[in-house]
């Protein structure tokens, strides 16, 4: 009962918020005014159903067959609840008309030149077909529930953030309500295992329930091994890497006057051990993981590198891109490499947000330098999650940022390049100009001759370890198990 009434509670005051923006644009002579006027009018023919809803009622009890089918009681409850699930449905459909118009323009040319009031009409109009959806059902229904999560992700994905507190707060609802539901049927070998399990090394022994790592298939062992033996064969000609410098938890005025502001790499452990991503809500457990992703949708790059041609990006479950990418049926094919690669997940799932924690080293420098008593005037670092099985790469490139990179779960292989060394590495031209054209691990020296000048740092990142990579510094990332990362750009 509880957890309908927060459901009600969270359609109410989206609902309400959706009404003033939806008002506020369809008289505002905007581009696509005329799509937020018929989005206003949604909203308020859906208002007053609230005074009675024809689900979400307090005490969460379907409506009986007669009911349902419009017989009419003494009060005429019945009538009223059949005809209030037709209007919401008509209503609904009103939305995704909108919302598909508003798509199409969201795919019209280059991301960053859409108008931004496409995303908010789209975001609107998603919001609007998944509150007339719930609206029109008696009950909060498995798939209901994983119909209205999946829309809302899509919102995320591709609205804008004025409208992520609406949709994350919805989803939050949801999954109170549905808590039961969120893990699929699976079998108890599978239930216990996690990314750390023995299980799940790379070894040639199957586990119990005939379930491996696609980095252990034969394809991946022979381009793992194929890639060691160039590494090995160019050491005599390529100067070997550096160690990057390793510290323990340094003070923030340490680190700040001796690696960030001089512009300096450093490996930091012992400086994210309290996240709960590390202890009472570990990422390398499946079953947890599975509790938390496994009914979203996420954005999954296919293919080794974007570089690549063959690269792609999908959309898929958390469960769907487990089963797919990271645990199989040993007789199964590989599919390939997914990688859910610099992505906001923690807009999206505020439950991973709550798993870890923004460290003090991103807000040093901006706090001494201000006037504020607080972090509330100062930005926030951009968090982006790196989830994927061995093998994934991200290939020699340099951000205009500083990064922070943090280990979770697996290993990673990282080589750094200072950018004095930037014309060793030919940058592409054009777009992708912070981009090196050269393969960092098996150079083509006959193409790029001057590579030879480049002189590389490296390390390995386990779990709890901290990269610094000051911006501007080329890097290639490899990942060498399965492994979950956060970054934070500032």
């Amino acid at each position: 009962m509880a957890d309908q009434c927060v459901v009600r509670r969270e359609v109410q005051c989206v609902l309400a918020r959706v009404l003033e923006i939806t008002e506020a644009t369809a008289w505002a002579g905007y581009v696509a005014s005329a799509h937020f006027y018929v989005l206003h009018g949604v909203a308020e023919r859906l208002s007053p159903l609230l005074l009675r809803p024809p689900c979400l009622r307090c005490g969460g009890e379907v409506p009986s067959e007669g009911a349902v089918g419009g017989a009419v009681g003494d009060d005429g409850q019945g009538a009223w609840y059949a005809s209030a699930s037709l209007l919401c449905l008509k209503l609904a459909e009103e939305c995704d008309m909108v919302r598909q118009y508003a798509w199409n323009e969201l795919h019209h040319g280059y991301w960053k030149d859409v108008h931004p009031m496409w995303r908010i009409l789209y975001g609107s109009a998603a919001l609007l077909s998944v509150l007339c959806s719930l609206l029109a059902s008696p009950c909060i229904t498995d798939q209901l529930f994983r119909e209205c999560v999946r829309d809302l992700d899509m919102m995320l994905l591709f609205s804008t953030p004025r409208l992520t507190p609406l949709a994350s707060g919805l989803v939050s609802a949801l999954e109170s309500h549905r808590a039961s539901s969120l893990v699929e049927e699976e079998t108890s070998e599978f239930a216990a295992l996690s990314f750390s399990s023995p299980q799940l090394q790379s070894s040639s022994e199957p586990i119990g329930s005939k379930r491996t790592l696609v980095s252990d298939s034969p394809l991946h062992q022979s381009q793992s091994s194929k890639r060691q033996c160039v590494r090995t064969h160019g050491t005599d000609e390529i100067p070997h890497p550096r160690a990057i410098p390793r510290i323990s938890r340094p003070s923030c005025r340490l680190f700040h006057d001796t690696y960030r502001k001089p512009a300096i790499p450093v490996v930091i452990t012992d400086a994210i051990s309290h996240w709960r991503a590390l202890s009472d809500h570990p990422w390398h457990d499946i079953k947890y993981l599975r509790s938390v992703i496994g009914h979203r949708l996420l954005p999954v790059e296919i293919g080794r590198s974007y570089l690549e041609r063959e690269w792609k990006q999908e959309l898929m479950t958390g469960n769907e891109y487990l089963e797919r990418y990271l645990c199989r049926d040993a007789k199964s094919e590989p599919e390939g490499v997914g990688y859910v690669a610099q992505t906001n997940l923690f807009d999206q799932i505020s439950s991973l947000r709550q798993d870890i924690a923004v460290p003090d080293y991103c807000f040093f420098a901006e706090l001494e330098g201000s006037d504020s008593d607080g972090e509330d005037d100062v930005e926030l670092p951009t968090i982006n999650a790196w989830f994927g099985p061995q093998g994934t790469i991200t290939p020699c490139h340099n951000d205009p940022k500083d990064n922070l990179l943090c280990q979770v779960v697996g290993h990673k292989y990282v080589r750094l390049y200072s950018p004095q060394d930037s014309r060793y590495l030919y940058p592409i031209e054009g777009m992708l100009k912070n981009n090196s054209q050269v393969d960092v691990m098996c150079p083509d020296l006959e193409s790029f001759p001057e590579f030879l000048n480049a002189h590389g740092f490296d390390c390995k990142l386990g779990p709890g370890d901290m990269l610094f990579i000051p911006k501007g510094w080329w890097h290639y990332v490899e990942s060498l198990s399965v492994s979950f990362s956060v970054s934070f750009w500032w």
